[in-house]
């Protein structure tokens, strides 16, 4: 971004409120920028100044991004919109509704917002795309404020991404045009999403980020590219040590005009 009139601001350690920011950034053309708890990080104040950014949209509650971080930009001239919720799954579902005012919502994804974090840092791309909304569910949601959101909206497709036991055993039963993508762990999700959802031989970039099988904070680099990506329309592939063969049967029917490393310390030899 040479310039960005919105930015979105997440707390560096609240990985599911950022995967579920991801699309709505997109619709506001936004960055995500992150930062501690208690304090701006110097880093991110720079690049709100260097964006000339105005509104700066703050994801999560107190917990995740303190009141004196919000009076200290408000101070400073900016205007700030606090979305947040009792916890990651109603700011998943909070997020989804400010996403429908901005853009009529017509898709969703479905993952589980404990165990299927890197499941939706494969979709945060294709749904900053397709501006669709990360849901957070898990096995025991009942799933009443997702039929909530849902009700009288004409949804064509439904995306559950990751396997059957991340889920209510009924969720089928309660979303419209259910489409489920998963593989035997988040790297072969992570491909047969990019597999689905792309599907021009040549594309304009791939990015490269960590996994988050050793750290699960390591994916903290797919989900900061994941706005770029889906304004790019380019994917996000996750690696560990190395390429698994099914990326590499993956990636052998693509073109890529570039390949992006994001981070380090760990995806080098991929």
């Amino acid at each position: 971004w040479d310039n960005a009139n919105n930015v979105v601001l997440i707390n560096n350690s609240s990985i599911a409120d950022a995967l579920s920011a991801t699309p709505f950034a997109k619709v506001k053309n936004a960055p995500i920028l992150l930062t501690q708890n208690n304090s701006l990080n110097q880093l991110t104040e720079n690049e709100i100044s260097r964006l000339g950014a105005k509104n700066i949209y703050i994801i999560g509650g107190f917990n995740s991004i303190d009141e004196s971080i919000e009076n200290y930009l408000k101070d400073k001239g900016l205007n700030t919109i606090r979305i947040s919720g009792n916890d990651r799954y109603d700011t998943s579902i909070n997020l989804a509704k400010e996403l429908n005012k901005e853009n009529k919502l017509s898709k969703l994804v479905l993952v589980n917002g404990e165990k299927g974090l890197a499941d939706a840092v494969s979709m945060g791309a294709i749904s900053a795309k397709e501006k669709m909304p990360i849901l957070l569910t898990n096995q025991n949601d009942d799933m009443k404020e997702i039929e909530e959101l849902i009700d009288n909206k004409d949804i064509s497709k439904s995306y559950i991404v990751g396997g059957e036991s991340l889920f209510n055993k009924d969720i089928e039963d309660k979303l419209p045009s259910v489409i489920k993508i998963s593989g035997e762990d988040r790297t072969e999700t992570n491909s047969k999403v990019i597999d689905y959802f792309y599907n021009n031989s040549v594309l304009d970039n791939l990015y490269v980020a960590k996994n988050g099988e050793n750290k699960e904070d390591d994916l903290v680099d797919a989900l900061s590219v994941g706005v770029l990506a889906g304004k790019t329309e380019s994917p996000v592939i996750i690696v560990g040590d190395g390429i698994k063969d099914v990326q590499k049967s993956l990636i052998k029917k693509k073109e890529f005009r570039y390949i992006t490393q994001i981070g380090g310390n760990g995806n080098e030899k991929a």
